[in-house]
């Protein structure tokens, strides 16, 4: 709806109101001539009271309306937007199972999906999680030096069933008593070839920044 259609809208409104006013004022006259010969003067002023409280209620109402049709024209011209994304109407390309987003880690029995969320309230705890298609140690190796991996820590596997779903493997290894703001190196599996690492927070202060990442994926997975 653009801005002649609003101005055709609204002209076309008052010209209703103007008619209808016209024939209200035209009734009135009548309605009073034949009116003051059989009531009281009292009778006569409360009557022409409410005439005139329905012709101002009928001139809100128009005036409303074309109030709304100028707001839904300005709506439609794009003026009520919060955002300047639009969402494709074409569909989306799908990434290829070869592709190496998707493709499975190299090595046997290679751990996939591996993440890590705070494994405690202060910051000193950092929790492992992965999967694996065969059953596994859920052993993690770590420290704070590249390549060298001074300490590990062993967690729990669970696997659950959904109908005919039958999830992977999945562990999840707690590391604990970390030091702030400290960077750690990590693997999963002594002959994995892929070498992880994290960050810890700062400590807990009253001027101390802290900044961090949701991520929400709804979609089944292999965990």
């Amino acid at each position: 709806m653009g801005r002649n259609t609003m101005t055709q809208d609204t002209a076309v409104h008052w010209d209703a109101a103007f008619k209808l006013l016209v024939d209200w004022s035209e009734c009135y006259v009548c309605v009073v001539v034949a009116g003051t010969r059989k009531m009281g003067r009292r009778s006569y002023n409360n009557f022409g009271l409410t005439v005139r409280l329905l012709v101002l209620l009928l001139v809100v109402t128009v005036s409303s309306n074309s109030s709304s049709s100028r707001s839904l024209a300005l709506m439609n011209e794009g003026s009520g937007r919060t955002s300047q994304y639009m969402r494709k109407t074409s569909a989306s390309i799908d990434l290829p199972y070869t592709d190496p987003l998707v493709t499975a880690p190299p090595g046997e029995n290679a751990p996939q999906q591996v993440h890590i969320t705070q494994g405690d309230l202060v910051g000193k705890a950092v929790i492992v999680s992965w999967v694996t298609v065969q059953q596994s140690a859920p052993k993690v190796w770590y420290g704070i030096k590249q390549g060298d991996y001074s300490r590990v820590k062993e967690g729990q596997t669970t696997r659950y069933k959904f109908y005919n779903y039958t999830s992977g493997f999945i562990h999840r290894v707690t590391l604990n008593s970390l030091q702030y703001n400290t960077k750690y190196y990590y693997k999963i599996a002594e002959v994995t070839v892929r070498e992880f690492w994290f960050l810890t927070p700062p400590e807990i202060g009253l001027d101390v920044a802290y900044t961090f990442c949701l991520i929400g994926k709804l979609s089944r997975i292999l965990g």
